[in-house]
């Protein structure tokens, strides 16, 4: 599952099914066991890389190219204080890894995708992978978006004779 940060959920990463694996766009400051805070924790890692990254249009910001830093390491999260979950666990463990961008142009807002996974990422092409499946689901989102609301407005076409649905169904 590659979600963004709506879904930066502890009890997501906490009772996720053994055959399968999250890649999830950090929204939370999240407390570590270790001590401290997941940004931090996350600024403290080396550098391991500098990527070039297509940042697309949005918001009235043209489409543009982003140099960013790589780092990444593993990583024990806390269990939420204000947890009333009592089957919540202490911990859990994942792994981080954390795209920033170097020098963004004036008045664009910087790349930072501090993105957990439970997948391992120990090496810089385990990190790229991770950095490829997320982007990944920015097309997705595209997709949706344009047969929601800009092209198909699927959610509003009312189907009630099956000539209408080959129509449908031929477009895709």
């Amino acid at each position: 599952m590659v979600c963004d940060r709506e879904a930066d959920i502890n009890h997501l990463f906490a009772f996720r099914p053994d055959n399968v694996h999250l890649l999830v766009r950090s929204a939370q400051a999240r407390a570590l066991t270790t001590g401290g805070s997941l940004p931090a924790y996350c600024a403290s890692l080396p550098e391991r890389a500098r990527e070039t990254v297509q940042v697309p249009a949005k918001a009235g910001q043209p489409a543009r190219e982003a140099t960013v830093a790589l780092r990444f390491g593993s990583v024990s999260l806390k269990r939420p204080a204000h947890s009333t979950d009592k089957d919540l666990p202490d911990a859990v463990s994942v792994w981080v890894v954390d795209v920033q961008e170097i020098d963004p142009p004036a008045g664009a807002e910087p790349v930072h995708w501090r993105l957990l996974t439970t997948h391992e990422v120990t090496t810089l092409a385990q990190a790229r992978q991770i950095v490829a499946w997320y982007r990944m689901r920015w097309i997705i989102e595209q997709l949706f978006r344009s047969m929601k609301s800009h092209c198909l407005r699927i959610e509003d076409s009312q189907l009630e004779d099956v000539g209408c649905f080959r129509k449908l169904a031929m477009i895709g």
